[in-house]
């Protein structure tokens, strides 16, 4: 910094604009060799195999999906749609869908958790219709044990209070009940 006549201090332009917020996405960048030079993508399959160049490709289209939603280019219902669909699968076991609302556990905030079987988009299914319900999401706590999906929700309405209704509990209930099968009856072959 240099001072100014009257002993003012005055600072640099760069220095005194402030910066633009601003949301970098890191894509990952390829493997190096100690000498700093980055192999050949030949090279690379062959020295990491075909399943890391393959996992390299799906997280450089992870990276650039997040970086158009965050751009707003595509919208996040948009992508999930058109994601390829799982093949079908047997279950190894069956997990019945539950949805437990309980006031009692929290002061301000109604609890629910969800059980059900664990797949692609089941979070985001859920998720989305919570926020369909006009609830608020002040804390989540999401949990896999093998194929079962434990997720608790601390929510509230939008005025901040408990769903107290027990009509409303009802409604929640069915709701994210139907969401926990909408998509697990098309991973299990009839």
């Amino acid at each position: 910094m240099k001072m100014a006549s009257g002993g003012a201090r005055r600072c640099s332009p760069a220095l005194t604009t402030m910066p633009q917020a601003t949301i970098e996405i890191m894509k990952p960048s390829s493997p190096t060799i100690i000498s700093g030079l980055r192999p050949r993508r030949s090279d690379a399959r062959a020295q990491y195999g075909e399943e890391k160049a393959h996992m390299k490709a799906d997280s450089e289209k992870i990276a650039t999906t997040i970086e158009r939603l965050l751009k707003g280019e595509v919208r996040l219902a948009d992508v999930v749609a058109t994601k390829k669909k799982p093949k079908a699968r047997l279950s190894a076991f069956t997990v019945e869908p539950q949805v437990v609302i309980d006031n009692t556990l929290s002061d301000a905030l109604t609890v629910i958790e969800i059980n059900g079987l664990d797949r692609p988009g089941l979070l985001y299914d859920v998720t989305r219709e919570i926020s369909d319900m006009n609830l608020d999401i002040a804390s989540a706590h999401i949990a896999t044990f093998g194929e079962k999906a434990v997720d608790v929700f601390y929510v509230t309405d939008l005025t901040g209070k408990k769903i107290t209704s027990s009509s409303r509990e009802s409604i929640i209930r069915d709701r994210l009940t139907k969401a926990l099968m909408a998509r697990s009856a098309a991973l299990v072959p009839a």
